[in-house]
């Protein structure tokens, strides 16, 4: 591989793996704006993380399954974000590229929900049961935009139309699976305030909070994954839009999170699935007239 591409590949990775809390800290800097406070300084998700990494560990009583899979799930998203940085760097958009995305984003939901389940709190069970239904409708959005993607990346000469579709297709998929309003649906009642981490603390707390926030970098970096692989043949162009949109779209989120109310599990679930049914036909039509 040419040394550049191996350079452009690291130096991707290292600022995707080191961005999350500190884009998380300007969220919340957003957040804060928007409401009329000052907010916490935007270093203020790291220093959270360092905190709870200097902290005595603490198991919760019979889960000693929950340490195992919160690690796991930081090793998973970190090598998710590594995944889409190679792969953006290198330009490769293929079906063993978006098979290798899906299954790492799969298992990173399981072993979420796995954690909630073993950590035996009934609180943390219920968000989770939550969390599922919403799940089983954002995966299936978030596959077939990925496919609708791919086959519009092999046509995108004749058209970028179905390419934008479905780009907006995985941006909707990614936010719905982020955990913001208005689908933080495992947090939605007063006795589920810390939701599927009620029973977690310390460095466990800590690598699931960090696993949490790289999946939402993933999630956001996807659309800008699939735009900039596809169309920008410049190296420098393709890493740098790349991350500058990845950031740019993660702050839409945070504004668009912050205006909205939480929704009932039965209407985002009916919401998400009629947004992604009428996106795939005009994705659809989109590709008959081109």
């Amino acid at each position: 591989m040419d040394p550049i591409l191996v350079l452009a590949s690291i130096l991707l990775t290292l600022a995707l793996v080191a961005m999350p809390p500190l884009i998380d800290g300007v969220e919340r800097k957003v957040r804060a704006s928007i409401q009329s406070r000052i907010g916490p300084p935007i270093i203020q998700t790291w220093l959270d993380l360092m905190k709870l990494l200097a902290k005595e560990i603490k198991l919760p009583e019979s889960s000693e399954l929950a340490a195992l899979t919160a690690l796991l799930s930081v090793v998973i998203s970190v090598a998710l974000l590594c995944c889409l940085a190679v792969f953006t760097a290198v330009r490769m958009v293929s079906v063993g590229a978006a098979l290798a995305i899906v299954m790492l984003i799969a298992s990173l939901h399981g072993l979420s929900l796995l954690t909630a389940c073993t950590t035996a709190n009934p609180f943390a069970a219920v968000g989770s049961f939550r969390r599922v239904a919403l799940t089983i409708v954002n995966e299936a959005g978030l596959l077939l935009s990925i496919a609708l993607a791919l086959y519009s990346i092999q046509i995108s000469s004749r058209s970028l139309v179905p390419l934008a579709i479905s780009a907006a297709m995985l941006a909707i998929s990614g936010f719905a699976n982020s955990g913001r309003l208005p689908y933080d649906l495992h947090e939605a009642e007063p006795e589920l305030a810390s939701g599927t981490v009620i029973e977690l603390s310390g460095p466990l707390l800590a690598a699931e909070i960090y696993s949490h926030l790289a999946e939402r970098m993933a999630l956001t970096a996807l659309p800008m994954y699939v735009l900039f692989a596809a169309l920008a043949k410049n190296l420098v162009v393709r890493c740098l839009g790349f991350l500058a949109g990845s950031i740019g779209l993660w702050l839409v989120f945070a504004v668009t999170s912050t205006v909205l109310g939480r929704s009932r599990v039965d209407l985002a679930i009916r919401s998400l699935g009629a947004v992604y049914a009428s996106m795939a036909i005009a994705w659809t039509g989109a590709v008959l007239l081109c």
